[in-house]
């Protein structure tokens, strides 16, 4: 019995012998090359799980907070802008009034002449022939104008940011006289009424 313990025993001894063996070099440096990338895997995980959470609070922080701060910006630009376009848009109003008197009036003399070329016979008196090289030359200028306006109109209306500002700019200046002349309307009236109530007042006084 005792025999075969120790046959039994050796027999163990043996397989495991020829069971365990030494590791080869090239097992150990993959060992060694796992525990370096599980050691930096570690050391940087806690760097990349935080900057992924930033992340993520960032988003949500602009989820949230980017639409009101959004409309109030485009509150207070509008109100910038708005101060802005007053104070440029009066003096541009100035100009664009002074202009256009100009321009009718350059109108008004064009149809008189034009009606003037049209009519049947001599267009001009023996008195008129020293103002007739004069008369063309302005006919001629005022033609180049009226086209060069109409050029100016037909390209103010295909260009549709100065179309709106110069329909703005052109309503304002037009209420701008409507209320100066009901103005001096309302100031005739008032003094009329004035007139008359001080002439009841003196036919109260004589009776």
């Amino acid at each position: 019995m005792e025999t075969f313990s120790l046959f039994h025993k050796g027999q163990k001894l043996q397989l495991l012998k020829f069971t365990w063996r030494e590791p080869s070099k090239g097992e150990n440096e993959k060992s060694k090359t796992d525990e370096i990338v599980k050691e930096a895997f570690h050391a940087a995980s806690p760097a990349v799980i935080q900057k992924a959470h930033q992340e993520l609070e960032e988003e949500m922080f602009d989820g949230i907070v980017s639409f009101p701060v959004e409309e109030e910006a485009k509150g207070v630009v509008h109100s910038v802008l708005g101060e802005c376009s007053d104070e440029i848009i009066k003096p541009q109003q100035q100009q664009v009034a002074k202009f256009a008197a100009k321009q009718l009036i350059d109108i008004f003399l064009l149809e008189r002449l034009i009606g003037k070329m049209s009519l049947p016979g001599p267009r001009f008196s023996e008195k008129e022939h020293s103002s007739m090289v004069l008369d063309s030359l302005m006919f001629d200028i005022l033609l180049r104008q009226f086209f060069s306006i109409q050029q100016q109109q037909q390209a103010t209306f295909e260009n549709i940011p100065l179309r709106d500002f110069h329909l703005k700019a052109f309503t304002e200046v037009a209420l701008d006289v409507i209320l100066t002349e009901l103005n001096k309307l309302v100031v005739e009236d008032m003094e009329d009424l004035r007139e008359y109530e001080r002439g009841a007042q003196e036919q109260e006084q004589k009776h």
